[in-house]
Protein backbone atom coordinates (compact mmCIF):
# COMPACT_ATOMS: atom_id res chain seq x y z
CA UNK A 1 0.00 0.00 0.00
CA UNK A 2 1.30 3.50 -1.10
CA UNK A 3 2.07 6.53 1.13
CA UNK A 4 -1.15 7.91 0.28
CA UNK A 5 -3.31 4.69 0.78
CA UNK A 6 -1.37 4.35 3.88
CA UNK A 7 -3.39 8.18 4.76
CA UNK A 8 -6.33 7.57 3.73
CA UNK A 9 -7.01 3.99 5.79
CA UNK A 10 -5.24 5.53 8.98
CA UNK A 11 -7.51 8.81 9.07
CA UNK A 12 -10.38 6.84 8.27
CA UNK A 13 -10.27 4.43 10.63
CA UNK A 14 -9.18 6.69 13.07
CA UNK A 15 -12.04 9.20 12.34
CA UNK A 16 -14.26 6.12 13.09
CA UNK A 17 -13.18 5.26 15.96
CA UNK A 18 -13.25 9.10 17.20
CA UNK A 19 -17.00 9.04 15.94
CA UNK A 20 -18.61 7.12 17.91
CA UNK A 21 -21.04 8.82 20.36
CA UNK A 22 -20.49 7.15 23.54
CA UNK A 23 -22.78 10.54 25.14
CA UNK A 24 -25.34 10.34 23.09
CA UNK A 25 -25.83 6.33 23.22
CA UNK A 26 -25.47 6.90 27.11
CA UNK A 27 -28.26 9.64 26.86
CA UNK A 28 -30.74 7.42 25.09
CA UNK A 29 -30.12 4.41 26.90
CA UNK A 30 -29.99 5.69 29.93
CA UNK A 31 -32.93 8.81 29.94
CA UNK A 32 -34.18 8.40 26.92
CA UNK A 33 -33.42 12.03 25.78
CA UNK A 34 -31.45 13.26 22.69
CA UNK A 35 -28.32 14.71 24.87
CA UNK A 36 -27.80 17.12 21.62
CA UNK A 37 -30.84 19.58 22.99
CA UNK A 38 -30.21 19.48 26.60
CA UNK A 39 -27.76 21.23 28.50
CA UNK A 40 -24.85 22.38 26.99
CA UNK A 41 -25.74 20.87 23.47
CA UNK A 42 -23.09 18.68 22.71
CA UNK A 43 -22.00 14.84 22.62
CA UNK A 44 -19.23 15.47 25.00
CA UNK A 45 -18.51 14.01 28.81
CA UNK A 46 -18.91 17.23 30.98
CA UNK A 47 -22.92 17.46 29.45
CA UNK A 48 -23.35 13.79 30.22
CA UNK A 49 -22.17 14.70 33.50
CA UNK A 50 -24.80 17.06 34.23
CA UNK A 51 -27.79 16.05 32.31
CA UNK A 52 -27.59 12.09 32.10
CA UNK A 53 -25.64 11.78 36.01
CA UNK A 54 -22.28 12.03 37.54
CA UNK A 55 -21.79 8.49 37.45
CA UNK A 56 -22.40 8.18 33.86
CA UNK A 57 -20.38 11.57 32.98
CA UNK A 58 -17.79 9.99 34.17
CA UNK A 59 -17.98 6.41 32.30
CA UNK A 60 -18.61 8.65 28.93
CA UNK A 61 -15.07 10.86 29.88
CA UNK A 62 -13.36 7.48 30.00
CA UNK A 63 -14.78 5.47 27.15
CA UNK A 64 -14.04 9.13 24.97
CA UNK A 65 -10.61 8.86 26.53
CA UNK A 66 -9.75 5.72 25.17
CA UNK A 67 -10.64 6.46 21.65
CA UNK A 68 -7.71 8.45 21.73
CA UNK A 69 -5.60 6.07 23.92
CA UNK A 70 -6.56 3.40 21.37
CA UNK A 71 -5.41 5.06 18.49
CA UNK A 72 -1.88 6.62 20.12
CA UNK A 73 -1.14 2.65 20.64
CA UNK A 74 -2.13 1.36 17.45
CA UNK A 75 0.15 4.58 16.05
CA UNK A 76 3.16 4.80 18.61
CA UNK A 77 5.74 2.72 17.17
CA UNK A 78 4.37 3.73 13.04
CA UNK A 79 6.19 6.81 11.34
CA UNK A 80 5.64 10.45 12.88
CA UNK A 81 3.22 11.70 10.38
CA UNK A 82 1.21 8.57 10.52
CA UNK A 83 0.68 8.92 14.12
CA UNK A 84 -0.02 12.60 14.40
CA UNK A 85 -2.39 12.27 11.16
CA UNK A 86 -4.48 9.25 13.63
CA UNK A 87 -4.56 11.90 16.11
CA UNK A 88 -5.90 14.42 14.46
CA UNK A 89 -8.59 12.04 13.29
CA UNK A 90 -9.63 10.57 16.19
CA UNK A 91 -10.04 14.02 17.58
CA UNK A 92 -12.30 15.62 14.65
CA UNK A 93 -14.36 12.23 14.66
CA UNK A 94 -15.43 13.12 18.24
CA UNK A 95 -16.16 16.56 17.07
CA UNK A 96 -17.77 16.13 14.31
CA UNK A 97 -19.07 12.33 13.93
CA UNK A 98 -20.84 11.23 10.36
CA UNK A 99 -23.92 9.63 12.40
CA UNK A 100 -25.03 12.89 14.51
CA UNK A 101 -25.14 15.36 11.37
CA UNK A 102 -21.43 16.44 12.21
CA UNK A 103 -21.99 17.85 15.23
CA UNK A 104 -20.28 16.49 18.54
CA UNK A 105 -18.61 17.20 21.37
CA UNK A 106 -15.12 19.12 21.89
CA UNK A 107 -12.63 16.65 22.11
CA UNK A 108 -10.93 16.92 25.73
CA UNK A 109 -11.25 13.77 26.91
CA UNK A 110 -10.25 12.10 23.78
CA UNK A 111 -7.41 14.32 23.25
CA UNK A 112 -6.31 13.67 26.52
CA UNK A 113 -6.34 9.96 26.40
CA UNK A 114 -4.42 9.89 23.40
CA UNK A 115 -1.68 12.33 24.73
CA UNK A 116 -1.77 9.95 28.17
CA UNK A 117 -1.18 7.04 26.34
CA UNK A 118 1.60 8.11 24.27
CA UNK A 119 3.59 9.34 27.55
CA UNK A 120 1.81 9.00 30.83
CA UNK A 121 4.37 11.78 32.89
CA UNK A 122 4.66 14.46 30.48
CA UNK A 123 0.43 14.13 30.27
CA UNK A 124 -0.31 14.19 33.74
CA UNK A 125 2.18 17.32 34.33
CA UNK A 126 0.41 18.74 31.32
CA UNK A 127 -2.73 18.71 33.04
CA UNK A 128 -1.62 19.64 36.38
CA UNK A 129 -0.90 22.73 34.51
CA UNK A 130 -3.76 23.20 32.61
CA UNK A 131 -5.75 22.53 35.69
CA UNK A 132 -4.43 24.94 37.61
CA UNK A 133 -5.38 27.54 34.49
CA UNK A 134 -8.85 26.43 34.55
CA UNK A 135 -9.04 27.10 38.43
CA UNK A 136 -7.84 30.66 38.19
CA UNK A 137 -10.25 31.58 34.92
CA UNK A 138 -13.24 29.44 35.72
CA UNK A 139 -14.02 28.67 32.21
CA UNK A 140 -14.63 25.94 30.24
CA UNK A 141 -11.61 25.71 27.36
CA UNK A 142 -12.13 23.76 24.22
CA UNK A 143 -9.28 21.99 22.36
CA UNK A 144 -7.06 23.84 20.02
CA UNK A 145 -8.69 21.28 17.41
CA UNK A 146 -12.33 22.50 17.76
CA UNK A 147 -11.49 25.91 18.35
CA UNK A 148 -9.72 25.88 14.82
CA UNK A 149 -12.37 23.42 12.63
CA UNK A 150 -15.57 24.72 14.65
CA UNK A 151 -17.90 26.79 12.73
CA UNK A 152 -20.69 29.22 12.78
CA UNK A 153 -22.96 26.60 10.73
CA UNK A 154 -23.21 23.86 13.50
CA UNK A 155 -23.36 26.27 16.18
CA UNK A 156 -26.77 27.53 14.44
CA UNK A 157 -27.71 24.21 13.63
CA UNK A 158 -26.84 23.05 17.46
CA UNK A 159 -28.94 26.32 18.73
CA UNK A 160 -32.24 25.83 15.99
CA UNK A 161 -32.28 21.95 17.43
CA UNK A 162 -32.29 23.16 21.56
CA UNK A 163 -35.01 26.10 20.42
CA UNK A 164 -37.05 23.40 18.60
CA UNK A 165 -36.87 20.96 21.55
CA UNK A 166 -37.39 23.34 24.14
CA UNK A 167 -40.71 24.91 22.14
CA UNK A 168 -41.20 20.93 22.04
CA UNK A 169 -41.33 20.62 26.13
CA UNK A 170 -42.41 23.89 27.09
CA UNK A 171 -39.60 24.52 28.82
CA UNK A 172 -36.42 26.96 28.17
CA UNK A 173 -33.50 24.01 28.55
CA UNK A 174 -33.03 21.03 29.94
CA UNK A 175 -29.98 20.19 32.02
CA UNK A 176 -28.04 22.28 35.37
CA UNK A 177 -25.80 24.35 33.43
CA UNK A 178 -26.97 26.85 30.67
CA UNK A 179 -23.50 28.34 29.48
CA UNK A 180 -22.54 28.33 25.79
CA UNK A 181 -19.36 28.22 24.33
CA UNK A 182 -18.42 30.14 21.53
CA UNK A 183 -15.21 29.94 19.44
CA UNK A 184 -13.98 33.35 19.20
CA UNK A 185 -10.94 35.70 18.12
CA UNK A 186 -10.67 36.26 22.25
CA UNK A 187 -11.01 32.88 23.39
CA UNK A 188 -7.77 31.68 20.98
CA UNK A 189 -5.78 34.44 21.93
CA UNK A 190 -6.74 34.22 25.46
CA UNK A 191 -7.73 31.07 27.07
CA UNK A 192 -6.28 28.79 24.65
CA UNK A 193 -2.99 30.35 23.93
CA UNK A 194 -2.89 30.69 27.62
CA UNK A 195 -3.42 26.75 28.29
CA UNK A 196 -0.52 26.03 25.64
CA UNK A 197 2.04 28.57 27.27
CA UNK A 198 1.18 26.50 30.29
CA UNK A 199 1.95 23.18 28.98
CA UNK A 200 5.10 24.90 27.63
CA UNK A 201 6.27 25.69 31.10
CA UNK A 202 5.26 21.83 31.67
CA UNK A 203 7.64 20.92 28.89
CA UNK A 204 10.23 22.35 29.87
CA UNK A 205 10.34 21.26 33.13
CA UNK A 206 10.03 17.32 32.00
CA UNK A 207 12.82 17.92 29.35
CA UNK A 208 15.11 18.86 32.06
CA UNK A 209 14.09 15.70 33.80
CA UNK A 210 14.32 13.52 30.70
CA UNK A 211 17.54 15.54 29.33
CA UNK A 212 19.42 14.45 32.62
CA UNK A 213 23.19 15.11 33.76
CA UNK A 214 25.81 11.79 32.63
CA UNK A 215 26.04 10.87 36.19
CA UNK A 216 30.06 10.26 37.36
CA UNK A 217 32.38 7.32 35.64
CA UNK A 218 35.74 6.18 36.27
CA UNK A 219 37.69 3.53 33.65
CA UNK A 220 40.06 1.31 34.12
CA UNK A 221 43.39 1.35 31.59
CA UNK A 222 41.35 -1.56 29.55
CA UNK A 223 38.38 1.25 28.55
CA UNK A 224 37.39 0.91 24.89
CA UNK A 225 39.47 3.29 22.70
CA UNK A 226 38.20 6.53 21.78
CA UNK A 227 39.05 8.57 19.04
CA UNK A 228 38.15 12.51 19.49
CA UNK A 229 38.05 13.91 16.13
CA UNK A 230 38.51 17.24 15.41
CA UNK A 231 37.85 18.95 12.10
CA UNK A 232 39.69 22.25 11.58
CA UNK A 233 39.59 25.00 8.82
CA UNK A 234 41.25 27.83 9.57
CA UNK A 235 40.82 27.76 13.67
CA UNK A 236 44.31 29.02 15.12
CA UNK A 237 42.14 31.30 17.93
CA UNK A 238 40.90 28.41 19.11
CA UNK A 239 41.91 25.22 18.42
CA UNK A 240 45.07 25.41 21.08
CA UNK A 241 42.49 25.54 24.06
CA UNK A 242 40.75 23.06 22.60
CA UNK A 243 43.71 20.54 22.20
CA UNK A 244 44.59 21.52 25.87
CA UNK A 245 41.27 20.70 27.05
CA UNK A 246 41.45 17.53 25.18
CA UNK A 247 44.46 16.37 26.93
CA UNK A 248 43.82 16.82 30.31
CA UNK A 249 40.78 14.00 30.14
CA UNK A 250 40.69 11.88 32.72
CA UNK A 251 39.66 9.37 30.34
CA UNK A 252 42.31 6.32 30.30
CA UNK A 253 42.71 5.29 26.53
CA UNK A 254 41.76 7.87 23.41
CA UNK A 255 43.64 9.46 20.49
CA UNK A 256 42.84 12.94 18.93
CA UNK A 257 43.09 13.23 15.50
CA UNK A 258 43.09 16.95 14.23
CA UNK A 259 42.09 17.47 10.33
CA UNK A 260 43.67 20.38 8.78
CA UNK A 261 40.73 21.27 6.24
CA UNK A 262 43.14 23.54 4.02
CA UNK A 263 43.43 26.01 6.40
CA UNK A 264 44.97 29.61 5.40
CA UNK A 265 46.47 30.26 8.65
CA UNK A 266 48.38 29.03 11.53
CA UNK A 267 46.10 26.47 12.70
CA UNK A 268 48.77 23.82 11.41
CA UNK A 269 51.25 25.42 13.18
CA UNK A 270 49.43 25.27 16.45
CA UNK A 271 48.28 21.90 16.78
CA UNK A 272 52.20 20.04 16.10
CA UNK A 273 53.37 22.81 18.80
CA UNK A 274 51.41 20.12 20.94
CA UNK A 275 54.04 17.25 21.49
CA UNK A 276 51.89 14.63 22.49
CA UNK A 277 51.79 11.24 21.35
CA UNK A 278 48.34 11.01 21.40
CA UNK A 279 47.88 13.79 18.89
CA UNK A 280 47.75 12.78 14.91
CA UNK A 281 47.36 15.73 12.77
CA UNK A 282 46.00 14.51 8.84
CA UNK A 283 45.70 16.66 6.12
CA UNK A 284 42.33 17.22 4.39
CA UNK A 285 41.57 16.03 0.47
CA UNK A 286 39.95 18.07 -2.12
CA UNK A 287 36.75 18.98 -1.17
CA UNK A 288 34.46 16.93 -3.77
CA UNK A 289 31.48 17.58 -5.75
CA UNK A 290 28.66 16.74 -3.77
CA UNK A 291 30.20 16.60 -0.35
CA UNK A 292 29.73 20.17 2.51
CA UNK A 293 33.20 20.86 3.91
CA UNK A 294 31.92 19.57 7.70
CA UNK A 295 30.88 16.19 6.01
CA UNK A 296 34.30 15.64 3.82
CA UNK A 297 35.97 16.94 6.94
CA UNK A 298 34.36 14.47 9.66
CA UNK A 299 34.25 11.27 7.00
CA UNK A 300 38.19 11.55 6.77
CA UNK A 301 38.51 11.97 10.71
CA UNK A 302 36.50 8.60 10.93
CA UNK A 303 37.98 6.84 8.09
CA UNK A 304 41.17 7.58 10.44
CA UNK A 305 40.05 6.70 13.74
CA UNK A 306 41.38 3.73 15.21
CA UNK A 307 38.83 3.73 17.96
CA UNK A 308 35.57 1.93 18.45
CA UNK A 309 34.07 4.91 19.61
CA UNK A 310 34.38 8.12 17.83
CA UNK A 311 33.78 11.28 19.72
CA UNK A 312 33.09 14.38 16.80
CA UNK A 313 34.48 17.55 18.80
CA UNK A 314 34.78 21.18 17.08
CA UNK A 315 37.68 23.34 17.34
CA UNK A 316 36.14 25.98 19.19
CA UNK A 317 34.62 23.71 21.68
CA UNK A 318 36.11 23.20 25.41
CA UNK A 319 35.71 20.43 27.48
CA UNK A 320 35.72 19.43 31.14
CA UNK A 321 37.92 17.16 32.56
CA UNK A 322 35.58 14.51 33.08
CA UNK A 323 33.60 15.15 29.77
CA UNK A 324 34.68 11.97 28.05
CA UNK A 325 34.16 9.90 31.32
CA UNK A 326 31.09 10.91 31.49
CA UNK A 327 29.97 10.73 27.75
CA UNK A 328 31.42 7.29 27.13
CA UNK A 329 29.55 5.87 30.35
CA UNK A 330 25.96 7.19 29.57
CA UNK A 331 26.63 5.96 25.69
CA UNK A 332 27.45 2.08 27.18
CA UNK A 333 24.97 2.30 30.11
CA UNK A 334 22.37 3.58 28.16
CA UNK A 335 23.42 1.53 25.34
CA UNK A 336 22.91 4.18 22.70
CA UNK A 337 24.43 4.22 19.18
CA UNK A 338 24.85 7.98 19.12
CA UNK A 339 24.94 10.51 22.43
CA UNK A 340 25.10 14.45 22.32
CA UNK A 341 24.73 16.66 25.10
CA UNK A 342 23.27 19.86 25.70
CA UNK A 343 25.92 22.65 26.16
CA UNK A 344 27.03 25.76 27.30
CA UNK A 345 27.46 28.86 24.45
CA UNK A 346 30.29 31.59 25.28
CA UNK A 347 29.02 34.94 24.51
CA UNK A 348 31.03 37.94 24.14
CA UNK A 349 28.99 40.08 22.10
CA UNK A 350 25.30 41.80 22.82
CA UNK A 351 23.91 40.09 20.12
CA UNK A 352 25.52 36.69 21.02
CA UNK A 353 23.93 37.33 24.81
CA UNK A 354 20.74 38.20 23.21
CA UNK A 355 20.55 35.42 20.64
CA UNK A 356 22.12 32.46 20.83
CA UNK A 357 20.30 31.00 24.18
CA UNK A 358 17.25 30.60 21.66
CA UNK A 359 19.56 26.87 21.02
CA UNK A 360 18.93 25.78 24.49
CA UNK A 361 15.81 27.29 24.39
CA UNK A 362 14.53 25.79 21.02
CA UNK A 363 16.01 22.31 22.22
CA UNK A 364 14.33 22.25 26.04
CA UNK A 365 11.16 23.76 24.92
CA UNK A 366 10.15 23.14 21.76
CA UNK A 367 10.88 19.69 21.28
CA UNK A 368 9.34 16.47 23.32
CA UNK A 369 12.87 15.39 24.23
CA UNK A 370 11.16 11.75 25.86
CA UNK A 371 10.51 10.80 22.04
CA UNK A 372 14.33 11.29 21.32
CA UNK A 373 15.23 7.76 22.67
CA UNK A 374 12.05 6.05 22.00
CA UNK A 375 12.74 3.99 18.36
CA UNK A 376 8.64 4.69 17.44
CA UNK A 377 9.78 8.23 16.62
CA UNK A 378 12.49 8.11 13.86
CA UNK A 379 12.89 12.08 12.90
CA UNK A 380 12.31 12.89 16.92
CA UNK A 381 16.20 12.71 16.75
CA UNK A 382 18.69 15.42 17.76
CA UNK A 383 22.59 15.76 17.41
CA UNK A 384 24.31 18.85 18.40
CA UNK A 385 27.53 19.14 16.54
CA UNK A 386 29.96 20.79 18.81
CA UNK A 387 29.94 17.44 20.79
CA UNK A 388 29.10 14.15 19.00
CA UNK A 389 29.69 10.85 20.50
CA UNK A 390 28.58 7.97 18.57
CA UNK A 391 29.53 3.91 18.42
CA UNK A 392 31.65 3.10 15.18
CA UNK A 393 29.22 0.07 14.69
CA UNK A 394 26.43 2.32 14.61
CA UNK A 395 27.89 5.50 12.23
CA UNK A 396 29.11 2.39 9.72
CA UNK A 397 25.09 0.98 9.75
CA UNK A 398 23.60 4.63 9.64
CA UNK A 399 26.68 5.16 6.37
CA UNK A 400 28.11 7.79 8.24
CA UNK A 401 28.93 10.95 6.78
CA UNK A 402 28.69 9.98 3.29
CA UNK A 403 25.28 8.78 3.71
CA UNK A 404 23.98 12.47 2.90
CA UNK A 405 27.02 13.92 2.03
CA UNK A 406 25.50 17.20 0.82
CA UNK A 407 23.06 17.97 3.81
CA UNK A 408 24.13 21.43 5.28
CA UNK A 409 23.38 20.46 8.65
CA UNK A 410 25.64 17.51 9.22
CA UNK A 411 24.43 16.61 12.88
CA UNK A 412 21.46 16.60 13.05
CA UNK A 413 21.10 14.34 9.62
CA UNK A 414 23.35 12.02 11.36
CA UNK A 415 21.29 11.19 14.60
CA UNK A 416 18.29 10.81 12.51
CA UNK A 417 20.36 8.49 9.88
CA UNK A 418 21.67 6.52 13.23
CA UNK A 419 18.12 5.94 14.69
CA UNK A 420 17.03 4.63 11.31
CA UNK A 421 19.55 2.62 11.29
CA UNK A 422 18.17 0.64 14.15
CA UNK A 423 20.25 2.04 16.95
CA UNK A 424 19.33 4.29 20.15
CA UNK A 425 19.49 8.20 19.85
CA UNK A 426 20.14 10.00 23.18
CA UNK A 427 20.70 13.97 24.62
CA UNK A 428 21.91 14.86 27.89
CA UNK A 429 22.70 18.20 29.50
CA UNK A 430 26.31 18.92 29.41
CA UNK A 431 26.11 22.33 30.36
CA UNK A 432 29.09 22.20 32.91
CA UNK A 433 31.12 19.88 30.98
CA UNK A 434 31.04 21.12 27.14
CA UNK A 435 31.24 24.67 26.09
CA UNK A 436 31.46 26.27 22.43
CA UNK A 437 31.08 29.52 21.13
CA UNK A 438 29.03 29.26 18.14
CA UNK A 439 28.92 32.43 16.03
CA UNK A 440 30.86 35.90 16.85
CA UNK A 441 29.05 38.87 16.20
CA UNK A 442 25.34 39.67 14.56
CA UNK A 443 26.45 38.67 11.00
CA UNK A 444 27.55 35.44 11.80
CA UNK A 445 24.82 34.40 13.93
CA UNK A 446 22.62 35.60 11.07
CA UNK A 447 24.23 33.90 8.37
CA UNK A 448 24.48 30.71 10.41
CA UNK A 449 20.86 30.58 11.44
CA UNK A 450 20.16 31.25 7.85
CA UNK A 451 22.29 28.29 6.15
CA UNK A 452 20.69 25.89 9.20
CA UNK A 453 17.25 26.62 10.28
CA UNK A 454 15.39 24.89 7.38
CA UNK A 455 17.84 22.16 6.76
CA UNK A 456 17.46 21.26 10.96
CA UNK A 457 13.88 20.64 10.21
CA UNK A 458 14.86 18.66 7.70
CA UNK A 459 13.84 20.73 4.91
CA UNK A 460 9.82 20.22 5.53
CA UNK A 461 7.73 23.37 4.50
CA UNK A 462 4.60 22.25 6.62
CA UNK A 463 7.10 22.05 10.00
CA UNK A 464 8.69 25.41 8.64
CA UNK A 465 5.38 27.17 7.99
CA UNK A 466 3.95 25.62 11.09
CA UNK A 467 6.98 27.45 13.33
CA UNK A 468 6.51 30.97 11.19
CA UNK A 469 2.60 31.43 11.29
CA UNK A 470 1.79 29.64 14.38
CA UNK A 471 4.73 29.24 16.99
CA UNK A 472 6.13 32.67 15.91
CA UNK A 473 3.43 34.16 16.56
CA UNK A 474 2.29 32.68 19.83
CA UNK A 475 5.05 33.51 21.39
CA UNK A 476 5.06 37.47 20.48
CA UNK A 477 1.45 38.55 20.37
CA UNK A 478 1.73 38.46 24.33
CA UNK A 479 4.17 40.60 24.16
CA UNK A 480 2.38 43.08 21.51
CA UNK A 481 -0.75 42.65 23.31
CA UNK A 482 0.78 43.55 26.77
CA UNK A 483 2.15 46.94 25.43
CA UNK A 484 -1.03 48.03 24.08
CA UNK A 485 -2.86 47.26 26.76
CA UNK A 486 0.01 49.73 28.83
CA UNK A 487 -0.83 52.40 26.45
CA UNK A 488 -4.20 52.19 25.59
CA UNK A 489 -5.26 51.52 29.02
CA UNK A 490 -6.42 47.82 27.83
CA UNK A 491 -7.10 44.81 30.09
CA UNK A 492 -3.97 43.85 31.34
CA UNK A 493 -4.30 40.27 33.45
CA UNK A 494 -4.43 38.16 30.83
CA UNK A 495 -1.69 39.39 28.69
CA UNK A 496 0.42 39.82 31.85
CA UNK A 497 0.19 35.94 32.82
CA UNK A 498 1.10 34.82 28.77
CA UNK A 499 3.91 37.04 28.66
CA UNK A 500 4.74 35.72 32.18
CA UNK A 501 4.55 31.76 30.75
CA UNK A 502 6.74 32.76 27.99
CA UNK A 503 9.74 34.24 29.91
CA UNK A 504 8.84 31.89 32.67
CA UNK A 505 9.74 28.72 30.02
CA UNK A 506 12.61 30.99 28.53
CA UNK A 507 14.50 31.65 32.14
CA UNK A 508 14.34 27.92 32.73
CA UNK A 509 16.27 26.73 29.72
CA UNK A 510 18.74 29.63 30.66
CA UNK A 511 19.39 28.64 33.98
CA UNK A 512 19.98 25.29 32.75
CA UNK A 513 22.21 26.24 29.99
CA UNK A 514 23.77 28.73 31.71
CA UNK A 515 22.92 31.35 29.02
CA UNK A 516 22.71 35.29 30.22
CA UNK A 517 19.98 35.94 32.65
CA UNK A 518 20.18 39.54 31.57
CA UNK A 519 18.52 38.42 28.05
CA UNK A 520 15.24 36.77 29.29
CA UNK A 521 13.56 39.98 29.12
CA UNK A 522 14.62 40.64 25.08
CA UNK A 523 13.46 37.11 24.44
CA UNK A 524 10.99 38.41 21.82
CA UNK A 525 13.71 40.42 19.91
CA UNK A 526 15.37 36.60 19.93
CA UNK A 527 12.04 35.18 18.33
CA UNK A 528 11.71 37.72 16.35
CA UNK A 529 15.44 37.22 14.50
CA UNK A 530 15.15 33.63 14.65
CA UNK A 531 11.98 33.24 12.58
CA UNK A 532 13.52 35.82 10.14
CA UNK A 533 16.64 33.54 9.52
CA UNK A 534 13.92 30.81 9.53
CA UNK A 535 12.50 32.19 6.44
CA UNK A 536 15.49 33.37 5.05
CA UNK A 537 16.87 30.06 5.18
CA UNK A 538 13.53 28.60 3.37
CA UNK A 539 13.81 31.28 0.79
CA UNK A 540 17.48 30.37 -0.03
CA UNK A 541 16.29 27.19 -0.05
CA UNK A 542 13.69 26.59 -2.50
CA UNK A 543 15.36 29.22 -4.53
CA UNK A 544 18.84 27.99 -4.68
CA UNK A 545 20.59 30.84 -3.97
CA UNK A 546 23.73 30.40 -2.31
CA UNK A 547 25.13 31.65 1.20
CA UNK A 548 28.98 31.94 1.73
CA UNK A 549 30.84 30.16 5.25
CA UNK A 550 34.21 29.99 6.20
CA UNK A 551 35.77 30.64 2.14
CA UNK A 552 33.40 28.42 0.57
CA UNK A 553 30.04 28.95 -1.36
CA UNK A 554 26.56 27.09 -0.51
CA UNK A 555 23.68 26.41 -2.47
CA UNK A 556 21.07 25.20 0.72
CA UNK A 557 18.55 23.73 -1.43
CA UNK A 558 17.21 20.46 -0.53
CA UNK A 559 19.01 17.59 -0.83
CA UNK A 560 16.36 15.73 -3.36
CA UNK A 561 17.74 18.35 -5.58
CA UNK A 562 20.98 18.60 -4.94
CA UNK A 563 23.53 20.59 -3.40
CA UNK A 564 26.23 22.52 -4.68
CA UNK A 565 29.43 23.57 -3.51
CA UNK A 566 31.74 25.83 -5.01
Amino acid sequence: MGMVGTAVVIAGVAYLVGSIPSAYIVGRLVSGIDIRVAGEGNVGARNAYHVVGRGWGVAVCLIDAAKGGAVAVALRDRPTWQLVLGGVAVIAGHGFPIWLGFVGGKGVATASGFGIALFLPAAVLGGASAGAVFAVTRRFLPTLVVAIVGTRAHRRQACARRAAHARDRGIDRLGSRSRRHRVTRGLLLGQVLTILLTAQVALVVWNIHVVRRPAARRWSRDAPLLSVLVPARNEESSIATCLEALLAQDYPNFEVIVLDDRSTDATVATTLARRDPRVRLVHGAELPNGWTGKNWACAQLATEARGELLCFVDADTILHTEALSRATGELRDGDLGLLSMVLRTDTATVAEGVLMPMVNYAVLGLLPAALIERSGFPQAAVALGPFVMVTKAAYTAAGGHAAEPAHIVDDMRLARAVKTSGHRVGLRNGTTLVRTRWYTGFREIWNGFSKNAYGGLDYRPGIALVALLVVAPALLFPFLRLGAALTTGGALALPAVQVGLILTARAITSHVGRDPMWSVPLHPVAVAVWAGTLARSMSLARSGREIEWKGRTYATRPPANGFGVN
